[in-house]
């Protein structure tokens, strides 16, 4: 059973904010509604993961805690969108998020069934099965080997996909680095617009594998040297649905906390 103080304490770990913060976010947020209450201290009512899911928006969609309440219901509504990736590690997270449903737009975009709420609580879902620490251990990095980096030399402007496709060798992603594959779930706080993106980072620097974007497109334009945007990653998603699963959340080191939080599990078969 996990209640609201949980998920405070778990998220709190996650992103570095302050308990009392992530408290004041969950206050406001269950007096508009947006997350379960009932009771205080150990009989309030037990948090769903709806509740996780709207907790998480609020950090990422608002700097003012007061406004919880609105920025779930104006964030969680948003319509997915995204375009067919064309590499192989892309068209695996799209596989992956296969469940959540899409419908084809144009020849290579769609837009995806699901609203930004939906598709968190998918994602938390997936932590409690340890289905997002495989899916992201799945995806390849680069070997560190002399045979690779002839091979970098050779074709500078390379993905690591395309490499591969050359003979290079890879060995399985790690997310309890923090460095290597990972999500960033982007929000935009002058205008509701949220932007995902799942990525590896390795010797060829920072690539983008598979993105999506939450509302009108035309917001991610940006608002110059005043645009204001908030990110929350994979470890923040993971910690919440530890909390849900029962895991005792205690650790104040990030490294600690993704270690425990990204145990080594079987990828399974690489495709």
């Amino acid at each position: 059973m996990a209640l609201l103080s949980d998920l405070v304490l778990a998220l709190s770990a996650a992103t570095g904010l302050p308990p009392a913060t992530v408290f004041a976010y969950g206050r406001f947020a269950r007096e508009a509604g947006q997350i379960s209450q009932k009771g205080r201290g150990r009989g309030a009512a037990e948090v769903t993961i709806e509740d996780a899911a709207n907790l998480l928006i609020a950090v990422g969609a608002t700097a003012i805690t007061r406004e919880a309440g609105a920025a779930i219901k104006s964030y969680r509504r948003l319509k997915g969108h995204y375009f067919v990736p064309l590499e192989k590690s892309g068209k695996k997270i799209q596989r992956w998020l296969g469940e959540l449903g899409s419908t084809r737009v144009g020849t290579n975009y769609r837009s995806l069934d699901s609203n930004l709420g939906q598709f968190v609580e998918f994602l938390i879902r997936q932590t409690l099965k340890s289905e997002l620490n495989k899916l992201l251990r799945s995806i390849p990095v680069l070997a560190s080997g002399e045979g690779n980096f002839n091979l970098l030399l050779k074709h500078p402007g390379f993905t690591v996909d395309m490499l591969l496709e050359e003979g290079a060798s890879s060995e399985p992603g790690d997310p309890s680095l923090g460095s290597q594959v990972g999500i960033k779930l982007c929000f935009h706080r002058l205008s509701p617009f949220a932007r995902v993106e799942f990525f590896r980072f390795g010797v060829v620097g920072e690539e983008q594998l598979f993105s999506l974007v939450f509302g009108d497109v035309d917001a991610d334009d940006g608002y110059g040297d005043f645009s204001v945007e908030a990110y929350l990653t994979e470890l923040s998603i993971a910690a919440l649905g530890a909390c849900l699963s029962g895991q005792a959340i205690n650790f104040k080191n990030k490294s600690m906390l993704r270690r425990a939080l990204f145990p080594k599990v079987a990828a399974g078969r690489q495709s």
